[in-house]
Parts: structure tokens; C-alpha cells; sequence
């Protein structure tokens, strides 16, 4: 893991697009191999808590937990198009924090 960012912030529905830019979040910035990640924990209506289980410096293994939000919060994935082969899910598929696979990265 290489560094992490928390911004405080409203605590909007987190469903909602403004929740995205405006409300409470903690960004947590990845390497694996050649492919820099971001994700990103927003906070929504009802957690009001981040927690974030990693710090810059640790390595993160496949599967491991990084974090939690409760209640309605959101968890955002970023990766670069050009790292990308495929992605796995799709638009209101309901995934699982080490279980669901999300994209196929290049190279792996």
C-alpha cells in the first residue's frame, strides 16, 4: 500500500452522485506489479466512521482487508483503462469485499 488520503466531508446518501466528491472518504493508493489502483471508501448517511486497517508501507495480499464503512456507505475501485483486459462485473451486480472478482488486469 503507498499512501492513503482522508477527507472529511457531508454524509450524504451514498447511492447519490454528489456522495462521490462531497462527503466524508479515505482514498487508499495501490501498486501490484506494474498497476497502480485507487480505492476509495465514501461514507454515507448512516455510518459516520471510516475505518482503514492499512498504512503506507504495508503490503496488501489478495483477499485481505483493507478497511470497513457500515450502513449505506460505498466502497469505489479505480484502475486505469490501459491496465485493464476486461471488465468482470457489471452496472447493479451485487459483489463481495474478497470474494467477487471485479476486472481481469493485464499481464495477470
Amino acid at each position: 500500500m503507498e499512501w492513503t488520503d482522508y477527507r472529511k466531508g457531508k454524509f450524504l446518501v451514498a447511492s447519490v452522485p454528489e456522495a462521490s466528491s462531497e462527503n466524508e472518504s479515505n482514498a487508499i493508493g495501490m501498486v501490484a506489479g506494474s498497476v497502480r489502483m485507487l480505492v476509495r471508501q465514501v461514507s454515507g448517511i448512516l455510518a459516520r466512521r471510516i475505518v482503514c486497517a492499512v498504512k503506507p508501507g504495508d503490503a496488501v495480499r489478495k483477499g485481505q482487508r483493507i478497511g470497513m464503512i457500515k450502513f449505506g456507505s460505498r466502497t469505489e475501485l479505480f484502475i486505469p483503462k490501459k491496465n485493464v483486459e476486461s471488465v468482470v462485473v457489471k452496472v447493479k451486480d451485487k459483489v463481495k469485499g474478497a470474494k467477487t472478482i471485479m476486472a481481469k488486469v493485464k499481464g495477470n
